[in-house]
């Protein structure tokens, strides 16, 4: 069993090394506003290179019980805080601070110093100070999840304001790394109390997590173009002339009828330009596009439709799909959702659903003799009437 833990410690320290140098080989401009995004890549590859080191000392060095136990408990401990910090830097960077970090590394320097010297110098109260250790990782970690996720819900709410679209899909794989990460923790938690054995399990399982964070840290670079005006204070902040006033609140349809005429038109030679099918268009420019403001729109989606601006737009494209489904029946639903608009297809085949009561393929089959999408909708409330 032995062997198996020093082979399972050679090769995650290779994976682990060929992962840090993809990292460091990520290439990131060198504008302002990514700069803890250059900071978090050099973290995160520190950190891979500094597992690798100490993987490969344990393959020389052999499984020691209470050595390793300690070890993967203090290893745990940086990872999480390196990891946990890393990711929120690609979601949301002004809650990583140095602050933020140094705080956290002394702390977990102070408690490894305090372990590591009553194992060797008082082994007789080492067990109290070594689940005590243990304790403050899971607490650790649930500090981490809240964070984390807090975070992550006013980074997607920020997106979905900013594009009035839904974004949840594009975190998805800085989301499924987290919990990933949890999980590793866990299981390092499992280490505590388990046998060489179990490495034959938490090896593999920290390799993958691992691979999926280097992902995530590739994939960001190619989408924070679209996050950090989103989440910047500037970007989400309503300039004082476009916030809605009380009133508006109260009685959404007070605007003039010389208003909802002209919204309409400007709607309309939207629609009709197929302006609705364009993505990662930030919603402040669609309203400056038609002169208007966010009152004003919400005023006149909510009387004129009965729905927000996200929702009808939404619509309009899946009526271009429901047409493209039969027009051109050898073109596959994810096409379809990336021609009308959509970031995700499975945000497509949701609404899809929503708005048929069934599956993009199950309604080509069903409307292929009757050729109509009964669910049509216009911009103009007569013409919606009579498509519904």
């Amino acid at each position: 069993m032995e062997k198996t833990y020093c082979d399972l410690m050679l090769l995650a320290s290779g994976v682990i090394a060929a992962l840090a140098v993809s990292i460091i080989g990520i290439k990131i401009p060198s504008k302002q506003e990514f700069r803890k995004l250059r900071t978090a890549r050099a973290t995160l590859a520190a950190s891979f290179i500094t597992l690798s080191i100490l993987n490969f000392i344990c393959y020389f060095t052999g499984y020691d019980e209470d050595l390793d136990r300690l070890n993967t408990m203090i290893v745990a401990a940086f990872q999480a805080l390196l990891l946990t910090g890393t990711l929120l830097v690609f979601i949301r960077q002004d809650v990583v601070t140095g602050k933020w970090v140094g705080l956290q590394v002394a702390a977990i320097s102070l408690i490894t110093a305090l372990l590591y010297f009553v194992m060797f110098l008082f082994p007789g109260i080492y067990p109290v100070f070594f689940y005590t250790g243990a304790a403050l990782l899971v607490l650790q970690l649930v500090l981490y999840s809240i964070s984390f996720f807090k975070s992550q819900n006013m980074t997607l709410n920020d997106l979905n304001d900013y594009y009035a679209d839904d974004f949840s899909p594009r975190l998805g794989g800085i989301r499924a790394g987290f919990i990933l990460m949890l999980i590793i923790g866990v299981m390092a938690l499992c280490t505590l109390v388990t046998g060489p054995w179990f490495y034959a399990i938490f090896v593999p399982a920290y390799l993958i997590c691992y691979t999926i964070v280097a992902i995530c840290m590739i994939r960001y670079v190619n989408i924070t173009s679209f996050i950090l005006p989103a989440v910047s204070q500037d970007s989400t902040e309503t300039p004082p002339a476009e916030q809605p006033s009380e009133a508006s609140h109260k009685n959404p349809a007070n605007i003039s009828d010389n208003q909802i005429i002209e919204l309409r038109d400007k709607l309309e030679s939207w629609v009709t330009a197929g302006e609705y099918r364009h993505r990662d268009i930030p919603y402040k420019d669609i309203l400056e596009n038609l002169d208007t403001d966010p009152a004003t729109m919400r005023a006149f989606m909510k009387s004129e439709h009965g729905m927000d601006f996200r929702s009808w737009r939404n619509r309009l494209r899946l009526n271009d799909a429901c047409r493209m489904l039969l027009e051109q029946p050898e073109m596959k639903a994810e096409r379809i959702s990336e021609a009308i608009g959509y970031n995700d297809s499975s945000n497509f085949h949701t609404d899809f659903r929503k708005f048929t009561g069934m599956s993009a393929s199950e309604w080509r089959k069903t409307h292929k003799k009757t050729g109509q999408c009964q669910n049509t909708l216009s911009t103009n409330p007569e013409n919606q009437s009579k498509n519904n």
